[in-house]
């Protein structure tokens, strides 16, 4: 998909917090506004226009992949949502739910030391994925029996929800 705006004094209208009005500031607003998840647009003024270029396709087929991975796990089949996890990860290793699922799996498999790796990785990418905060502290709660730990998770939890 391509996004053109003219690049005018109407656009810092639609794009208010692109304060200082240079360039650099109105990319990184509409880096922000137009990114998804993990997949960030390209962005170039050229004459006059703001060209955005957003890769629909890869960000459908990887929701199309990772619902197909959400789907195996609700069912517990682990031993085929592993491997799809894996690609996707692979492909794309920014995706904090990629690998908030796969601490999940593990969880779920026993592993809590492998969970608590792979929410890790999940918070480096987004320090306010509510879902991996909380696994974190439930691991720590039940299985590390570390309530200090579980307690500091917990909290970001709630404030970042």
């Amino acid at each position: 998909m391509r996004i053109v705006h003219k690049f005018d004094e109407f656009l810092f209208t639609i794009f208010p917090d692109a304060k200082e009005q240079t360039e650099s500031s109105l990319i990184s607003e509409l880096e922000n506004f137009y990114s998804f998840g993990s997949f960030k647009p390209s962005i170039k003024i050229e004459d006059g226009w703001v060209v955005v270029d957003i890769d629909t396709n890869k960000i459908l087929s990887h929701e199309v992949d990772f619902q197909k991975v959400i789907s195996l796990c609700e069912k517990g089949k682990y031993v085929e949502a592993k491997p799809m996890l894996q690609k996707l990860i692979a492909i794309n290793p920014t995706n904090s739910d990629f690998h908030r699922i796969k601490g999940q799996i593990l969880s779920d498999e026993g592993d809590q030391d492998g969970a608590i790796n792979c929410l890790i990785d999940s918070l480096r990418w987004d320090s306010k994925n509510v879902w991996a905060l909380i696994m974190m502290g439930n691991i720590f709660a039940k299985f590390k029996d570390d309530l200090l730990t579980a307690m500091k998770y917990y909290d970001q939890a709630k404030i970042n929800h």
